[in-house]
């Protein structure tokens, strides 16, 4: 029993070597289980985006295209790059991967009003500049120029009625009238007193009448009723044909049958382009 115990504990560092040798021994020269090919990896240093401007403002549905560039080793860089943004909600982004180039083109969608700041980033953690995106409504940026638009209407409209406030006066100033000379026949006898006073009274009331100031643009007649498009954002009314018709939102846009006076009396004033 003591001899059978000593030849297995001979035996079994043996079969511990064997076991050992041929598990190293197993696998072909060269192969570290790897399964990636040289041509496959790269090495990205730096990434560049580039846009029309460096600062860009949209509106909702509006679609603003630039390019990525990649600098580094290898191939195949837009397959560990990606577009991403600080506000995803305000804007979508296209990336072009499909290339085995350094450089790819994106498309910017402007999804809701707001600021987002776009830039590209590899999955190493390189990371590109920022481009500042800025998102407005279309209903807003209408709403503003029909603002802008009433406002310069407005300023130029006051300065016309301050021109016409100032002329009468300038118009009605009429030079010194001089002194009739005595009449030589009246002054012998030949003609009344009286009637020479008169007369002078009459050539004198003929020199010093003022002239009427004169008008510009719309001259009061018999009052006539016609169509009009009444802007009640900016406080317009034009005439139906007008080109700012066809620019307003159906809810600031209304239709009168009325005279121009009576569209005036109620706060309106003229359009600048179509001048009703």
């Amino acid at each position: 029993m003591k001899n059978r115990m000593t030849k297995q504990c001979r035996i079994l560092p043996v079969l511990l070597c064997a076991v050992f040798l041929l598990s190293g021994c197993s696998g072909k020269p060269g192969d570290t289980g790897d399964d990636v090919s040289a041509s496959q990896t790269c090495l990205i240093t730096a990434i560049s985006l580039k846009t029309e401007d460096r600062e860009i403002a949209l509106a909702v549905g509006d679609v603003c295209r630039g390019t990525v560039s990649v600098e580094g080793e290898g191939n195949d860089f837009f397959k560990t790059v990606y577009l991403t943004a600080t506000d995803r909600s305000v804007v979508t982004l296209r990336l072009n991967n499909d290339t085995h180039d350094s450089v790819t083109d994106f498309d910017i969608i402007a999804s809701e009003a707001g600021t987002a700041y776009v830039y590209a980033m590899s999955n190493s953690g390189i990371k590109s500049n920022r481009v500042k995106v800025t998102v407005t409504d279309a209903a807003e940026t209408t709403d503003a120029a029909e603002t802008t638009d009433a406002a310069e209407t407005t300023d130029a409209e006051s300065a016309v009625v301050s021109t016409a406030r100032t002329q009468p006066e300038t118009q009605t100033t009429s030079a010194p009238t001089e002194k009739p000379s005595p009449d030589p026949d009246a002054a012998a006898g030949m003609i009344p007193p009286a009637a020479a006073d008169t007369t002078g009274a009459e050539q004198t009331s003929l020199t010093t009448e003022p002239t009427a100031p004169q008008t510009t643009g719309y001259t009061e007649a018999d009052p006539v009723a016609q169509t009009y498009i009444l802007n009640t954002n900016t406080g317009k009314f034009h005439y139906p044909w007008c080109a700012s018709v066809k620019k307003m939102k159906d809810k600031n846009k209304k239709e009168v049958e009325d005279t121009r006076d009576n569209i005036i009396a109620q706060g309106y004033v003229a359009c600048k382009n179509c001048k009703p």
